[in-house]
């Protein structure tokens, strides 16, 4: 039976920094908060390892200097395996970039530009190129 500890249940984040030792992984549910494009489940697991102690305060740590007791308040509920029913953060979903916009790479774009579209296309391509030489010239590196 996978332990889980929560921040709605009286000495639970007690009994939790006291099961902790030094390379324990623990597991939270994550809920994102905003749709992300390409990602269709609305709900992973992620996992995250209890590194040490801290050596001012003697807490545990999880990660990179987060305090446990911090991180089980953050999170509101930790499990000591990996949730039933809810795919790791990291699953692979295949490529979904191409679906519902954009020009897939296997299409072939159907129609011919005309001299409207194409000046503007050379009036980018001359703006870029100028950009570029006054960056190079003023030493910058990289876009603006």
């Amino acid at each position: 039976m996978a332990k889980t500890w929560t921040t709605r249940r009286r000495g639970d984040e007690r009994d939790f920094l006291r099961s902790l030792r030094k390379g324990m992984t623990v597991y939270v549910i994550n809920e994102p908060a905003h749709i992300v494009p390409g990602v269709y489940r609305p709900r992973t697991y992620s996992s995250h390892t209890v590194t040490g102690k801290n050596w001012i305060t003697g807490g545990w740590e999880i990660g990179n200097n987060n305090s446990a007791a911090g991180f089980l308040r953050f999170w509101g509920t930790v499990y000591d395996q990996p949730p039933a029913g809810f795919d790791h953060i990291s699953y692979d979903e295949g490529d979904v970039r191409y679906d519902g916009y954009g020009l897939h790479p296997e299409k072939a774009f159907d129609r011919k530009l005309d001299a409207a579209e194409l000046d503007y296309l050379d009036v980018e391509a001359r703006y870029a190129s100028e950009r570029r030489a006054l960056d190079k010239k003023a030493g910058r590196r990289g876009h603006h």
